[in-house]
């Protein structure tokens, strides 16, 4: 499946190439401001100010410092959907809106994804288990940290888990 359909690939390389007047196969933040703004409209999340690409443009480990091939912004478009559906979800999962996942939150979050898994879910007390293994509450860095593996392998991603000793 995917992180990015085949048709949203197809429309950031025709916004890349449209972006890249000098056919230099790269596109700096100038450029990637223009690309960015059409694949945002598109594909629903808020564009990234040209200040902001700037300086991440900068802090990247990219072939051509300060511009980014259509392999590099594929990664990062496909890095940003996977952002916003953890936004999205720690927002659905967050009913009171405090910012965290308490108790009642996390035993529900722990539900829905066993039913989407196909599973049973765990008993109240395994539940409970975890609740009080994670201190009662789950930050959103908790919450993406935990998420984004399971986003990626949906989506057909290999994930490797690096453990450190």
């Amino acid at each position: 499946m995917g992180i990015l359909s085949e048709e949203a690939k197809a429309m950031i390389a025709e916004a890349f190439e449209a972006a890249d007047a000098d056919k230099s196969g790269t596109i700096d933040a100038g450029e990637i401001e223009a690309v960015m703004t059409n694949v945002a409209e598109k594909e629903g999340f808020e564009p990234p100010k040209k200040e902001d690409i700037q300086k991440r443009l900068d802090a990247l480990p990219t072939e051509n410092k300060g511009a980014l091939t259509l392999k590099e912004l594929m990664f990062i478009v496909a890095s940003m959907k996977v952002m916003a559906t953890v936004v999205i979800l720690f927002e659905q999962a967050d009913k009171d809106g405090s910012g965290e996942l308490e108790s009642a939150e996390i035993k529900n979050v722990l539900v829905k994804l066993h039913e989407l898994a196909g599973v049973d879910a765990p008993s109240d007390e395994k539940q409970e288990e975890v609740v009080t293994a994670l201190g009662g509450k789950v930050t959103f860095e908790q919450f993406a940290n935990f998420m984004i593996p399971i986003i990626l392998e949906a989506s057909g991603v290999e994930v490797i888990v690096v453990v450190e000793s």
